[in-house]
């Protein structure tokens, strides 16, 4: 079994699950925060005491002028650092990593379960591909998916043949 350590160290691996948690984000509906009491200043705008903002984790995942022209497109390249053989500045790609982290929300209120959630994904997705080979049923209608706050998926059929 590959060690997490081992499995962050995988520059396309980490690009597929930073992707796929873009594309169906745990939680698509709208999350909200509630300025401290004596406010606060974001972008040079005060925020007085108690105002409740909000904002939709599904849209900031789809906007253009963060992800690009292709921001409905499951592309995990564009994670790729140009060290890494891809193409996006080093500038950009802390853009992409602070607004990714809003998948499981931000600060004190921050998903206690992202370090498991996070551990898992490397562990299984590695693993499957390490010891099976997939093929989907039917390519041109992979799966239905269905979205009411959280991402559904199913009749997602695939043929997992073991390794030799």
């Amino acid at each position: 079994m590959i060690a997490n350590a081992e499995a962050r160290n995988l520059p396309y691996l980490q690009a597929v699950i930073k992707e796929g948690l873009r594309i169906f984000p745990p939680v698509a509906g709208i999350m909200a925060k509630e300025a401290p009491a004596a406010g606060d200043t974001w972008k040079g705008q005060f925020i007085p005491g108690g105002t409740r903002i909000g904002w939709s984790v599904w849209s900031m995942f789809r906007r253009e002028d963060v992800w690009g022209n292709d921001a409905q497109e499951f592309r995990p390249e564009r994670w790729l650092a140009e060290e890494q053989g891809g193409t996006t500045p080093t500038e950009k790609l802390r853009e992409m990593e602070s607004t990714i982290d809003l998948a499981f929300s931000y600060g004190k209120y921050q998903c206690l379960g992202r370090p498991v959630a996070l551990i898992e994904l490397n562990k299984v997705f590695f693993e499957l591909l390490r010891r099976y080979d997939l093929t989907v049923c039917d390519p041109l209608n992979p799966w239905e998916s269905f979205n009411c706050g959280i991402h559904a998926q199913s009749n997602y059929w695939i043929r997992a043949h073991h390794k030799e």
